[in-house]
C-alpha cells in the first residue's frame, strides 16, 4: 500500500511542481535557482496532500470491497484464477456470458482454439475503462481451468476497488449454475 502513496506523490508532485516553476519563472521572471528552489517545495506540498487524500480514498474503498487480507487486491490489476468441473466448450460459454456482469463491455478479441477472450468495459466515476482477460484451459474431459484478469485499460495509479470488484463478480458469474 506504501507504494500507491509514493506513486500518487511523484504522478501529481512532479507535474505540478514543474508548472509551478514554468509559471513564475515566466510571470514573476524568477531565477533559475528560485524556480527550481519554489517547483520543489510546491511538488512536494501539492503530491503529499493528493498522496494522502487519493491513497486513503483508495484504501477505504478497496477494504470495502475486499474479503481476503491480502497485499495485493491494492493493485489496480486483479487476477483470480478458477476451477470449474465443466467441459472446455461450456467454460468457454461462461466466460462470455459472465462478461454481463461488467459495465458496457465490448468484446474485442475471442479465440477458442486458444482459450483467450478480451474485452473492454466502458467508463465508471472510479475507471477510464478496463481490460479483461480470460485464458481457458482444459484440465481433462470435464474439468477447465479460467484465469481472468482485470486492469485498467489507461494508465492508472488507483481504481478505488473498480477491478477487484469485477473480478469477484465474474467469479461468482463463473460459479453460478447455467
Amino acid at each position: 500500500m506504501r507504494n500507491i502513496y509514493g506513486k500518487l506523490l511523484l504522478y501529481t508532485g512532479i507535474p505540478f511542481g514543474v508548472l509551478t516553476a514554468i509559471v513564475h519563472t515566466a510571470i514573476q521572471g524568477l531565477g533559475l535557482y528560485q524556480g527550481v528552489l519554489l517547483s520543489l517545495v510546491s511538488g512536494a506540498v501539492f503530491g503529499s496532500i493528493m498522496a494522502l487524500v487519493l491513497g486513503n480514498h483508495h484504501r477505504k474503498s478497496v477494504d470495502k470491497a475486499a474479503s481476503e487480507d491480502d497485499e495485493n487486491i491494492y493493485h489496480v490489476e486483479q487476477s483470480k484464477t478458477v476451477t470449474l468441473s465443466v467441459p472446455y466448450e461450456d467454460a468457454f460459454a461462461l466466460c462470455l456470458k459472465s462478461l454481463e456482469t461488467v459495465h458496457a463491455p465490448v468484446i474485442e478479441h475471442k479465440d477458442y482454439q486458444q482459450g483467450l477472450v478480451t474485452a473492454k468495459t466502458g467508463r465508471t466515476w472510479n475507471s477510464w475503462g478496463n481490460t479483461i482477460t480470460y485464458r481457458i484451459t482444459s484440465l481433462g474431459e470435464n474439468t477447465s481451468s479460467i484465469a481472468v484478469t482485470s486492469r485498467p485499460a489507461k494508465f492508472q495509479v488507483v481504481d478505488y476497488g473498480e477491478n477487484l470488484r469485477q473480478i469477484k463478480r465474474i467469479v461468482s458469474a463463473l460459479h453460478e449454475p447455467s
